[in-house]
């Protein structure tokens, strides 16, 4: 189930509009420096879509710390560099533009709502734009705060393949992204092709007023134009993965939160959620200028959740062989009966399995439509939480489940999941089977996992001499005595999926050698991946980070090479290291950072450090305590007599009792990552050879 980790709001029904505040008047300094102050978090749900984070940029990387070195990187970047933009608040001054081709333009922390572009004092109306170049890459930003444009791409200028990732885009008060039209006598060489906009927060703080936007007057629109993304003659775009919060027009007449037109081709648009936005997805516009005889031709919009959306949820005008698949609409007061509206011509038009709480599809048209599956009815209560936009099934519900036939290009749900041969109406397929406790990381190591081209089955460990002793990983086939069911059952998960020469990893060839760092792993994290090609990998290492390594080093490199593993479509396992005697409180802050990455890359975690001290909290190094380090006596404890190792008694080698798990430190570390793998074969490779 996609429930990305992230912190649990309240009440979405206001949360906007308290979330943000308007920047205050800067210091005459505030152009060159980027303010230091914390904004606070934009409004998330743990279950919003959570983007994998980017590979490390290859090529030269050019670093920019103020406003100044930002508009000078922009202006001097070569083809195939990238403009890393430190953590701060930037002060706009004027429109940046980008105008060269393969340029990554991204925050250097992959930590989107602390790289702030704020255009509130900016001279211009819009805030970031791209002209006459193509491949090139907007990702890990906030831009926020400007009338018009927050992302103009100047299409009439030959625009292509731009790819929009993991950016917040708040109080933009026009297009928060804005493809402009393309002059006819060019349009088939320069129409914007093959771009993308994916896993981006779109939101305002309120509806839109008059002073937002002096364009926008009682004359012309009304304090109505204002949209999410709003793109002429595109083709072959993808919109998915992207929330929409609060798009709102004075009157609640706002454009979509995502509008295509002009002759819109091939475009996908799926797995989005849309909530309280005026009108959720317009595929075409009633207003048909002359030489547009069709606005959308071949779209999908497919496994979109739309929570109250008053214009409308879902509209068509003017489009050909468009398709409206496995949607889930719910606003049952809807005040004009447009959860699904079909106006003017739509020939070829398919609107099969959609979930509509609240009125049926409205029907405004002539043409032959295929209406198939198709589910109409109230599901409040049937939602996991409705008020915040959360329209996954909490229940089997009679009329929803199986009554759909399954489509060959929707195969799956909104969170990833494969749906049955008779499948649930609406964008959720509901899944009967209890979870025991929320598995955030599911969906983003999901999507990670897509990207893997090596041999399945293959588990790498990294780590220092507590990863390569044999005692960690490679007894487990031969010795688990007094195993609880719970370990015998991930055994036969794991012994079933993981290819047997991965007991055997051993060895610095594997990633595994005493008396290593974190440094070692970033220097060599490529050519294991290169060379083992792992499909998970656990990563530890800590023990021997705290006699020479930084806390900021230490985060810093576990979050490279964390990155480098996924950028190559390998699922990372991460584990907290053990404490240590003579420096638990430095080991209490190293797992305390390791625990950081992993909330922040969302990442499997096995929390060591922890455990440990659960089962001991005050003598997990009781022999050191007791005896002293040379002592020779050998009591019940979690770690070693040399203050670092795991222990290993003998009485208990092998075992895996309850106590056991108490005084044999490598018994519990075999458990702990026993359990984790087996869960991630379960719920993210999918199990089996």
């Amino acid at each position: 189930m996609q429930r990305p980790l992230l912190s649990a709001l309240i009440g979405l029904g206001t949360l906007w509009l308290a979330a943000w505040t308007q920047p205050t008047a800067a210091s005459a300094s505030a152009e060159s420096a980027p303010s230091t102050t914390a904004a606070p978090s934009p409004p998330v749900q743990p279950w919003f879509p959570q983007a994998p984070p980017m590979p490390p940029p290859t090529g030269n990387a050019i670093r920019a710390g103020t406003v100044e070195e930002l508009f000078a990187a922009v202006a001097r970047v070569q083809p195939g560099e990238t403009i890393l933009v430190e953590e701060g608040h930037y002060w706009m001054p004027r429109y940046l533009e980008i105008r060269t081709d393969r340029v990554t333009l991204r925050g250097a922390s992959g930590r989107r709502e602390r790289v702030v572009l704020d255009g509130a004092q900016s001279r211009d109306g819009e805030l970031l734009g791209v002209r006459g170049c193509a491949e090139v890459t907007l990702a890990d930003l906030t831009l926020q705060n400007i009338k018009w444009n927050g992302i103009k791409l100047n299409s009439d200028s030959n625009v292509q393949r731009i790819a929009i990732y993991n950016c917040v885009l708040h109080n933009i008060w026009q297009r928060a992204v804005k493809g402009v039209r393309v002059p006819r006598d060019q349009l088939e060489a320069m129409r914007p092709r093959d771009c993308r906009v994916q896993f981006c927060l779109f939101y305002n703080d309120r509806p839109k007023r008059f002073d937002d936007d002096p364009a926008d007057t009682p004359q012309n629109f009304d304090g109505n134009y204002i949209g999410g993304i709003d793109v002429m003659f595109p083709s072959r775009w993808i919109i998915s993965d992207n929330v929409f919060l609060g798009i709102q027009g004075r009157t609640r007449q706002a454009r979509g939160a995502v509008f295509l037109w002009h002759d819109a081709q091939d475009c996908v648009v799926e797995r989005n959620v849309i909530i309280d936005c005026d009108t959720g997805i317009a595929l075409g516009n009633s207003y048909r200028p002359a030489g547009i005889p069709v606005h959308a031709t071949g779209l999908v919009a497919r496994n979109n959740f739309i929570a109250r959306a008053p214009e409308s949820g879902i509209v068509t005008a003017w489009t050909q062989d468009c398709q409206l698949l496995h949607n889930t609409i719910h606003h049952p007061d809807n005040r004009l009966g447009r959860l699904i509206r079909v106006v003017h011509d739509n020939p070829g038009l398919v609107v099969a399995n959609n979930l509509l709480s609240g009125p049926p599809i409205r029907l405004e048209t002539d043409s032959a439509l295929s209406l198939n599956g198709n589910v109409t009815t109230n599901l409040t209560r049937a939602f996991v939480d409705a008020a915040a936009g959360n329209l996954r099934l909490n229940a089997r519900v009679p009329g929803v489940a199986d009554t759909a036939q399954r489509l060959a290009n929707v195969p799956t749900d909104i969170d990833g999941q494969t749906r049955k041969a008779l499948a649930d109406a609406g964008a959720h397929e509901f899944d009967p089977a209890p979870v025991a406790e929320p598995k955030p990381w599911v969906a983003a190591m999901r999507r990670v996992h897509a990207q893997f081209k090596g041999q399945r089955g293959t588990f790498a460990h990294f780590g220092d001499s507590i990863t390569v002793s044999r005692a960690f990983w490679s007894s487990l086939p031969y010795s688990r005595q007094q195993a609880p069911p719970e370990l015998e059952q991930a055994f036969a998960v794991v012994k079933e999926r993981m290819r047997p020469a991965c007991w055997e990893w051993k060895g610095p060839a594997y990633g595994n050698e005493g008396r290593m760092t974190i440094r070692w792993a970033a220097e060599n994290v490529e050519a294991w991946l290169a060379r083992l090609e792992p499909e998970v990998a656990l990563i530890m290492f800590g023990s021997n980070d705290v006699n020479d390594l930084s806390l900021a080093e230490y985060e810093a490199k576990t979050r490279q090479v964390v990155q480098q593993c996924l950028a190559a479509g390998t699922v990372v396992i991460l584990s907290t290291p053990p404490p240590r005697h003579s420096f638990a409180t430095q080991t209490a802050a190293f797992a305390e950072a390791v625990r950081r990455v992993a909330r922040d890359l969302h990442l499997p975690l096995t929390d060591y450090h922890a455990e440990i001290l659960k089962r001991r909290p005050d003598d997990w190094d009781g022999a050191l305590a007791k005896f002293g380090a040379f002592d020779g006596y050998e009591v019940p404890t979690l770690i070693s007599r040399d203050g670092v190792h795991p222990s290993n008694p003998k009485a208990f080698q092998g075992h895996y009792s309850p106590e056991a798990l108490r005084s044999n430190g490598f018994s519990l570390r075999n458990y702990l990552v026993l359990l984790r793998y087996a869960g991630v074969i379960s719920e993210v490779l999918g199990g089996g050879r």
